[in-house]
């Protein structure tokens, strides 16, 4: 019966159905925050809210489906973010070519994330350079707020499957390397830059502390299509989702301007990442203020995503969900406090 009052009501008061998403990235280390910390807000979302889990999540994937919402829309990163380069220019496929860290493992390679705010200016250049000189006929663009990032434009098209950093990382190198028609030719190209990085590094300044990388890793292929701009509107202060945000024309806004204004003509993402536990207190002010923003009809439902050690955990509330009574309230720990990763 209230189901169906509010619809009537949203058609005669044309009040737009808006989504509020909230991204919240733990580390693997956070049991004893979520154990220590008081989240009433939190719990009480993934404690009355749908819940849902998804595992091998990967966090840039989180944001692009949020950008892009529309169903069988698929725009690899490489290629939105190559959208505002030249139009004219025949170097019209792309791939992402990333900075990393290779490192020895008992029975196998693995890859690891460089730290963000390395390799800025003349440092990141020398490697390009290096690049550049091996991988003829293509293009090299650094993304200035992804720092380890660069776009790599071809003439033919890439065929390859590979698979992103973010999945990537901390796996066995046999169970993720590339796979497809052309994949020996950039296994091949991936091994001879990591050759070319060990020689420059033997030869750089040994008293220079900070940390090096030692190859590259190709991921999130495609071709140039025509992009529209996104309809969203996005808070964050990390600083990949900022370039995607910015090649894809989202709406920058603060956070109290996303639950504050008075009428919410997108839906709205705001991105959290936890690095110690007064961010969960934050992030837990955050979801209590978005609940009233849901108690006031800005907007209509509040989804709220934890992604922790490659899986996310996702609860969606309504204007309801909260007076849910007959459902306990369980600390948001019971629901991710075990990834089953």
């Amino acid at each position: 019966m209230y189901g169906r009052i509010d619809v009537i009501q949203n058609s005669i008061t044309k009040i737009p159905l808006r989504t509020l998403n909230i991204t919240i990235s733990l580390p693997p280390n956070a049991d004893l925050w979520l154990e220590e910390t008081l989240t009433p807000s939190l719990d009480l979302a993934f404690s009355r809210g749908v819940r849902t889990s998804q595992h091998n999540a990967c966090l840039i994937d989180q944001w692009m489906s949020h950008l892009f919402p529309q169903p069988g829309k698929d725009i690899p990163v490489s290629v939105l973010l190559a959208s505002d380069f030249p139009e004219n220019s025949a170097h019209t496929h792309y791939i992402c070519c990333e900075l990393v860290q290779y490192t020895a493992g008992m029975n196998d390679v693995f890859l690891r994330k460089l730290p963000a705010a390395k390799h800025m200016g003349k440092t990141i250049q020398s490697y390009m350079t290096l690049i550049e000189k091996h991988i003829e006929d293509s293009t090299l663009h650094h993304v200035p707020q992804w720092p380890n990032l660069m776009i790599l434009g071809c003439k033919t098209p890439l065929r390859i499957n590979t698979t992103s950093l973010a999945r990537a990382q901390h796996k066995p190198l046999s169970d993720v390397l590339p796979t497809g028609e052309d994949a020996r030719q950039w296994i091949s190209t991936m091994n001879e830059i990591q050759m070319i990085f060990h020689q420059h590094n033997e030869k750089a300044n040994p008293t220079e502390a900070e940390e090096k990388p030692n190859g590259v890793w190709f991921w999130g292929e495609g071709s140039r299509q025509i992009i529209e701009r996104s309809k969203l509107w996005l808070s964050t202060n990390q600083s990949e989702l900022s370039a995607l945000s910015r090649a894809a024309n989202a709406t920058m806004k603060t956070q109290s301007e996303i639950i504050n204004e008075k009428t919410a003509e997108f839906d709205a993402l705001i991105d959290v990442n936890i690095t110690d536990h007064r961010d969960l207190l934050e992030a837990d002010d955050l979801v209590l203020r978005s609940f009233n923003s849901l108690k006031n009809s800005l907007y209509s439902r509040l989804s709220v995503t934890l992604i922790r050690n490659n899986t996310a955990h996702t609860t969606v509330c309504s204007k309801y969900s909260q007076y849910k009574l007959w459902k306990q309230r369980q600390r948001v720990k019971t629901w991710v406090g075990h990834d089953g990763i």
